[in-house]
């Protein structure tokens, strides 16, 4: 029943479709002059038999809603008149579904139909002479989509809103993780990444291939006493400065972050042994300046520990003995850089030894006193003693003072020390 050929021309006409709309049933165009449906109106009642057809004169406009059918009488129709009818047609039924009426005297009405409409997928085609119970039936079929697909689009449309506002939930959600994430890794004082930021970035760089950086650890020296003395707000404007100050000499592609409390740690790529030297200096000098905090002069300088990436190194290797290094340099005083070494090494398995090994002495009765004499250079005479203490280990023979009172000072054992030489 539905036939196409090599397209056809259509002539301009000024003669629009007249249109019919029955509720939800098929609506039918009567050609120009007001003629009859004739067998159109045939098939309408086999397919509709419940359905009264409306029809309109010539001229006649009409809007069509989703679900409706819209049929075009274009039998006997020149075909030069067809192309102006179904363009102002398919203009006014642009929701509905279309059923032509054509005669197929003309093999080219069809395939030239096709080349005016947007929507062909939204056309059929009964073209003369057709059997009028299998076109009824056709109607019917058409009827049943447009029924469905109206109801389809109009679920389209609400899926469409619920997938849009979901889109901008998932957006807005995306937005909150990514402030936590950023908040997560990053401190809130500096803006700087914080330790989980830095321990992240630095094992990213080493899964991806970096085998030779240089990681540094940066304490500020006395920083406590500013705290306690000119409060935490003093305290927390101090670490911004210097947070500036070390983002001023940070290679572009090295990392900066604050690790917690007055603690920094910067990341560069490999430097050679004077390189090393050269940034160390570098970093203790635009610390070590005199800032104004909170109405107060203070004298700022930095401790620095160094380690150099070896390929065996992980994360926690790198931050472990540049940690122990900038121990190292602390314990030689302010303004001070250590790159950690063998003999660093050896010194922090001997104070480990000798921190594990101090609590025990006290408990087995390990150290001893001695008497120094306090003599008179002139008369000779005893003045007094100087009380000493020795430590005598079973394990490390006789340990110096110079080794075990700064472990039993950073400890907490000191005191319990005192009250045994007191003892």
């Amino acid at each position: 029943m539905t036939s196409g050929a090599t397209a056809g021309a259509f002539a301009p006409t000024d003669a629009p479709p007249a249109l019919i709309r029955a509720g939800t049933a098929p609506v039918i165009v009567v050609r120009p002059g007001g003629e009859g449906p004739g067998e159109v109106a045939r098939v309408l009642r086999m397919a509709f038999p419940d359905v009264t057809p409306v029809i309109l004169t010539s001229g006649a406009e009409v809007d069509t809603r989703p679900g409706e059918v819209v049929c075009l009488d274009f039998l006997g129709l020149p075909l030069p008149e067809i192309g102006q009818h179904l363009r102002a047609a398919t203009r006014t039924a642009s929701h509905a579904e279309i059923v032509v009426f054509l005669d197929g005297a003309d093999r080219t009405a069809v395939s030239a139909c096709l080349t005016v409409t947007a929507k062909p997928e939204r056309m059929t085609f009964l073209v003369a002479p057709f059997d009028a119970a299998e076109a009824a039936a056709t109607l019917r079929s058409v009827a049943e989509r447009a029924r469905t697909g109206g109801q389809a689009r109009s679920g389209d449309a609400d899926r469409e809103a619920t997938i849009r506002r979901l889109e901008i939930e998932v957006m807005e959600a995306q937005a909150r993780l990514d402030v936590a994430l950023h908040a997560a890794r990053h401190d809130a004082l500096t803006g700087l990444p914080n330790r989980a930021g830095f321990v992240g970035e630095l094992s990213h760089r080493i899964a991806n291939g970096y085998q030779s950086q240089t990681v540094f650890l940066i304490n500020i020296d006395r920083f406590k006493l500013v705290n306690e003395t000119l409060g935490h707000e003093a305290g927390d404007d101090l670490i911004r400065k210097i947070g500036v100050a070390l983002a001023t000499v940070t290679p572009a592609n090295g990392l900066l972050a604050r690790l917690g409390g007055d603690e920094f740690g910067v990341v560069t790529e490999s430097l050679s042994e004077q390189g090393i030297a050269d940034f160390c200096k570098l970093l203790l000098r635009v610390c070590a300046q005199s800032r104004r905090v909170y109405g107060h002069e203070v004298q700022v300088s930095i401790c620095l520990g160094v380690c150099v990436q070896k390929p065996d190194h992980d994360n926690g290797d790198l931050l472990r003995q540049a940690d122990l290094a900038l121990r190292a340099a602390k314990r030689e005083g302010r303004n001070r850089y250590r790159v950690y070494d063998e003999e660093i090494a050896q010194t922090s398995i001997k104070r480990l030894s000798l921190e594990s090994g101090l609590e025990r002495a006290l408990r087995a009765g390990e150290f001893a006193m001695v008497y120094q004499p306090i003599v008179d250079a002139r008369s000779c005479k005893i003045l007094g003693y100087e009380a000493l203490v020795r430590w005598n280990s079973p394990q490390f023979g006789q340990v110096s003072p110079a080794d075990f009172i700064p472990v039993a000072e950073e400890t907490g054992l000191m005191l319990e020390l005192g009250d045994w030489i007191l003892r």
